[in-house]
């Protein structure tokens, strides 16, 4: 992804050219108000594609749930990942980041990197009145961002 300062990598959700991280999972683009982002939920998780240079890395997302909170745990390369908080919870009508520690070890030589969001649920906004959109609905996310914490 691109490196927005030393050692941090971002992928901008919902912007152009987002179509070379994102895997099943995502929707598409979508503009609310200033923010452009992706809703999650087509699928029970949504998948990520990055190369990095090996390290250990912070990962922070800022995402908000439709409807109704939902529960977020990251894997890394099949594995889980440890949140950096007790509170794995995202609510819906905000942006919130949440971060996640992301050992060397699982990174291993930062090459085909597979990072997958998998959430506790869906809405589907036309099943609770809330619009005719038939879509799955989990979490919009509007950046990933991957800090390397080693050096």
């Amino acid at each position: 992804p691109p490196e927005i300062a030393p050692g941090i990598y971002e992928i901008d959700l919902g912007a152009p050219g987002d179509e070379r991280f994102i895997g099943w999972g995502w929707h598409w683009q979508e503009d609310i108000g200033a923010t452009r982002w992706r809703w999650s939920g087509e699928y029970p998780q949504a998948r990520l594609y990055v190369d990095l240079e090996p390290g250990a890395y912070r990962l922070t997302l800022a995402a908000q749930a439709f409807w109704e909170a939902r529960r977020l745990e990251i894997e890394v390369n099949g594995l889980p990942v440890q949140p950096i908080g007790a509170d794995q919870s995202l609510e819906p009508d905000v942006l919130q980041e949440m971060s996640f520690t992301i050992p060397a070890s699982v990174l291993g030589d930062g090459r085909h990197i597979e990072i997958v969001l998998a959430y506790d649920d869906v809405v589907v906004p036309a099943q609770v009145g809330q619009s005719d959109d038939p879509r799955r609905l989990a979490l919009a996310v509007d950046w990933i961002r991957l800090a390397r914490e080693d050096g």
